[in-house]
This record gives structure tokens, C-alpha cells and sequence, in this order.
């Protein structure tokens, strides 16, 4: 779980300075990013997204298909969403210490805000974009995607339920080839 939380920000081979549980994570990150990334369903996603967000299309699809993760939470987790976002701040504060330094800079904000357990709402998402928007080097305009996915809810939603149970199946399969090592 920690080396798929801190993936994006870790480069190259940096990884392998980690345990190695955290080497399976970040490498799950990345395997998980490709299969997205070149998912038909997430595509469709992304293609009508494109036009207004360029190249974070990608991105902007991610955050919609993360909340539909927290909305629909319970159909694939057993745990109540809050828990698992107070259990996750745990185990993630309790290896702060070996983060890099990026993630350590951002995760008292992520915790204050609970972003894991606010992505559920409309409300957060919106603040996630508007974050974003304001980080971006270039005015890129992220913060209105949020009327995108007002105006589409119900098409990014089912296309989020197409697509999950698949990102499931690869991530099982993936780790099972890759634990048996």
C-alpha cells in the first residue's frame, strides 16, 4: 500500500533504494498506470476530456474514476471507507520517515482534509481540481472540469464500473506472478 501511495513520486529505478514491499507497490503503481492508460473504457473517458484538458485529460479521468472509488466504496471493500481512510493515514505516518520528502510535504494537508474519504463528494473533487489548477504551471483551466462531470455523471459512472472490475482482475493477477517469487 505505501510504495502505490508514494509511486508518482518516485523516478526511474529510485525505487529499488526501498524495502521491498514497497518495490512491489510502486511497481503495481506503474503496471496499474499502463493498463489505464490504455484501457478502451478509460479512453473514452479520457477522448472526452482531451479537448478542453489536453494532456491532463488523463489525470482529470483519473480523480473522476477515484470518485466513483470512494462513492461506490462498499461494493468493493469490506471496510467503511472513513475507516480505511484513518487506518491509511496510520500506516502512512507511521513510515513518514522514509518518504520522499515531496510526499512528506503534502500528507499533513491530505490528512486535514481527509482527501480519501472527501473524494466521495462533489465537494472534494472540486477542491482537488481547483488544487490542481492552481499548481499547474500554465493555465489549464482543471478546476471546471468539475461541470464536466456534473453535466456526464451518470456516462463517467458506468463507464468507472466497466472499467474497475478489470483493473481488479489485472491487479490480482499481477500481484499473484509477482508474490510467487
Amino acid at each position: 500500500m505505501l510504495g502505490n501511495f508514494i509511486a508518482d513520486a518516485i523516478r526511474g529505478k529510485e525505487y529499488q533504494t526501498f524495502p521491498e514491499q514497497i518495490q512491489t507497490g510502486v511497481l503495481l503503481h506503474r503496471q496499474i498506470d499502463c493498463f489505464t492508460d490504455t484501457h478502451p473504457v478509460f479512453n473514452q473517458s479520457r477522448a472526452r476530456l482531451r479537448k478542453e484538458y489536453g494532456k491532463y485529460a488523463g489525470v482529470v479521468g483519473d480523480i473522476f474514476y477515484d470518485h466513483f472509488l470512494a462513492v461506490e466504496w462498499n461494493n468493493y471493500h469490506k471496510q467503511p471507507l472513513a475507516e480505511f481512510a484513518e487506518n491509511t493515514y496510520r500506516l502512512i505516518q507511521n513510515r513518514i520517515d522514509i518518504l520522499p520528502g515531496k510526499v512528506q510535504e503534502f500528507f499533513p494537508y491530505m490528512v486535514r482534509g481527509n482527501w480519501l474519504f472527501n473524494y466521495s463528494r462533489i465537494e472534494g473533487i472540486k477542491r482537488t481540481l481547483e488544487g490542481m489548477s492552481r499548481r499547474t504551471k500554465f493555465s489549464t483551466n482543471l478546476y471546471t472540469a468539475i461541470d464536466e462531470l456534473r453535466r456526464d455523471y451518470s456516462l463517467y459512472q458506468e463507464e468507472f464500473r466497466n472499467f474497475f472490475p478489470e483493473v481488479q482482475k489485472f491487479t490480482l493477477d499481477y500481484l499473484s506472478r509477482n508474490l510467487e517469487k
